[in-house]
């Protein structure tokens, strides 16, 4: 109760305090003489008639509320009952408002009895205030009980007056939140919602009531407060209170306060998800992004969380996103990202790409005779710093190979017929120079060349072709030669390296060709050669290309196979087998 009547004193107290002195004219009406109250205090032990008091000039009828016999003169203050010159303390001041509004005069309070149990109720509330004690006499000053279910109806009505809405009673209950997509819908199980008056902030929300429940409607994003404030009957001036020299004090009917109960129902802005791809390589929280209106006016600014995605809301409307700053390692997006919000929540997906510098790796071959020249189709291994291949890529005739690559530490490994002595570390960053290349430089002795063509399978055979020019003896880089099975079926084509040389390893044993598919201009491409693969076996075939040359048809070329293959070793082809060791 304590809770509550607080409410009403604090908006009672909006109302405007008065003051008028002037002399008014109070008289008492006896209204049964046969009706009397004994009234017990410290300071009265008395049985006294309950009169009638009006004020002739308004004819307001009036309480007393002091228990003393009061011998009314013409000078009185008036001032409002909630002021700051009312005697009585706030719960007692509350507490006869209440029954003075809900008494005499409230509805089809009219008949004198009302006034009596007026009366009579707000003297309760002093003697109990005075730890006495009120009751009915009789004419013979007998206890008597009267009026029990009138004074009960007034008690109801005021603690109806507390009530509200069932769903205000609850004041950690007293704000919503609602999406612009959403209704919501309140139900009120004490079915009073008629008894209020409800007044909202703004005009961002419909509502209406159907029976007992109360519906609201989101129309814009916004806080808006509804103000369910309870119906009380109007007066041309508030409940008075009048004061005359002698401390004698009397009440009138008037606007009391009023109970009221706020519901708060927020309605967020539509929230945009904002998602992005993201490289494990480097964070991405220093990305900004800025919001952009559709008249290209700066609207808001976000940052990406370390997992590339933002939350952010915004009214509907169109607008656009743009990148102005971005982390390290990436580029700044320059294009412009269009959208419209409407009610509905969004996702809005971002791009974002690393850093890039594109790089020129040349792999050159340092001889016995320190002579250099490029290692010719070599494959090497692009490996970022957790060890994971990046790439593969591989060298052309020029021993380069180009290749993009991100911002980072990264470590080249040949994958080809030999290794790298020492693996080669590169840096790309903003300062690396694209014009100029990486050069990885190897030394290539004989014994290399023996080691490699020795590492096979010893379970498998190995097909070494090295080709050769007929007239300077350098090797031939370059030329394109197919292995074939035993069916002919095409096995795959390699190219001859930097030495003039292909392997084709592990191969199961069996029967096998090959066949050079590549002509140069000035040399005539051998015929497909039949070869036999064993166990642990290389096989080595050398090839001198030989310059092209017009043979005469004659009948006397009568040269015997074994002639020929003798003539293919020493001017065309080499053809040995040699085990593993």
């Amino acid at each position: 109760m304590k809770k509550i009547i607080t409410i009403i004193t604090i908006i009672g107290s909006f109302f405007i305090m008065s003051k008028n002195c002037y002399a008014i004219d109070i008289v008492k009406e006896n209204i049964n003489p046969d009706i009397k109250i004994h009234l017990k205090t410290d300071n009265i032990n008395e049985t006294r008639k309950i009169y009638k008091t009006i004020n002739q000039d308004t004819s307001e009828h009036l309480y007393s509320i002091h228990l003393k016999e009061i011998n009314y003169n013409n000078s009185y203050d008036d001032y409002d009952f909630y002021g700051g010159m009312n005697p009585l303390n706030i719960e007692l001041q509350t507490k006869i408002g209440l029954i003075t509004y809900f008494g005499y005069g409230y509805q089809n309070r009219n008949d004198i009895k009302w006034y009596i149990i007026t009366q009579y109720m707000i003297w309760s509330e002093l003697v109990k205030e005075a730890n006495g004690e009120i009751y009915f006499v009789d004419n013979n000053n007998n206890k008597i009980v009267l009026y029990e279910e009138e004074i009960k109806a007034i008690l109801d009505d005021i603690n109806h007056f507390y009530k509200v809405p069932s769903f205000l009673e609850d004041n950690e209950r007293l704000s919503h939140e609602i999406k612009l997509t959403e209704n919501l819908n309140l139900t009120d199980e004490n079915n009073i919602l008629e008894e209020f008056y409800i007044i909202t902030t703004n005009n961002d929300l419909e509502y209406q009531i159907i029976n007992n429940e109360f519906q609201i409607k989101p129309i814009n994003p916004n806080v808006v407060c509804i103000e369910f404030r309870r119906k009380t009957e109007e007066f041309s001036e508030n409940m008075k209170i009048y004061t005359n020299y002698n401390q004698e004090e009397l009440i009138s009917r008037g606007n009391i306060g009023t109970i009221s109960k706020t519901l708060i129902v927020t309605i967020p802005n539509p929230l945009i998800k904002i998602k992005s791809n993201i490289s494990p390589k480097y964070s991405i929280k220093n990305n900004v992004y800025k919001v952009f209106n559709e008249e290209g006016n700066e609207y808001y600014t976000f940052t990406l969380e370390q997992d590339g995605t933002a939350n952010i809301d915004l009214q509907p409307g169109k607008y656009y996103i743009k990148q102005t700053k971005s982390s390290y390692g990436y580029k700044i997006n320059a294009e412009e990202i269009h959208f419209e919000v409407k009610k509905e929540d969004m996702i809005i997906e971002l791009k974002n790409e690393l850093e890039t510098k594109n790089v020129t790796i040349e792999k050159q071959l340092i001889k016995d005779d320190n002579s250099i020249s490029p290692a010719v189709n070599v494959t090497l291994d692009i490996i970022d710093e957790n060890g994971k291949l990046v790439s593969q890529i591989k060298t052309n005739n020029e021993g380069q190979a180009l290749i993009e690559l991100s911002y980072g530490k990264y470590t080249i490994k040949e994958n080809n017929t030999r290794s790298i002595k020492e693996n080669y570390t590169i840096t790309i960053d903003e300062n690396f120079d694209e014009n100029k290349p990486v050069i990885i430089k190897e030394e290539i002795t004989t014994e290399d060349i023996k080691e490699e063509i020795n590492k096979n399978n010893n379970n498998k055979g190995n097909i070494i072709i090295n080709k050769y020019d007929f007239r300077t003896g350098k090797p031939l880089s370059g030329i394109k030669i197919a292995l074939y099975n035993k069916d002919k079926e095409l096995i795959k084509e390699e190219v001859t390296d930097n030495y003039g040389r292909i392997i084709f390893k592990d191969l199961e044993t069996g029967i096998y060709y090959i066949k050079e598919i590549y002509k140069d201009n000035d040399y005539e491409l051998d015929d497909a050669i039949k070869i036999e693969v064993k166990e642990g076996i290389d096989t080595i075939v050398t090839s001198n290309n030989r310059t092209e040359i017009d043979v005469p048809n004659t009948k006397s070329n009568n040269i015997n196979l074994s002639v020929l293959i003798l003539l293919f070793i020493g001017v065309g082809i080499k053809y040995t087998k040699h085990k593993n060791v």
